[in-house]
């Protein structure tokens, strides 16, 4: 069964993810959706996504800036078929071929 969370702010976010119960997983789960982002990789530290989550909340403190999309910060490394390999896109590239 599945735990509801109700995440008001992003200090409740910060907090969630922060406490010893949660698992990285589970954070990034809970970030994912919270902060509408994606994240391209599940294998980082607690202490990478709580700092990776900070940045972007700082980032994003001038609502005048766009968001980014994804959570990280790109590296030159990173190429489309990450993009396209990673769960988001292909669930959404099924929902389409469902449709059409």
């Amino acid at each position: 069964m599945k735990m509801k969370i109700l995440i008001k702010n992003n200090a409740e976010l910060l907090e969630f993810i922060k406490r010893k119960d949660v698992t990285v997983l589970q954070g990034i789960e809970v970030v994912v959706k919270a902060l509408n982002v994606l994240c391209l990789t599940s294998e980082k530290t607690k202490k990478e996504l709580i700092n990776e989550v900070e940045a972007f909340i700082n980032y994003c403190q001038n609502d005048k800036e766009e968001r980014p999309l994804f959570l990280e910060k790109l590296q030159q490394d990173v190429t489309v078929e990450d993009f396209l390999s990673h769960p988001e896109t292909k669930r959404i590239y099924d929902d389409l071929n469902e449709k059409y």
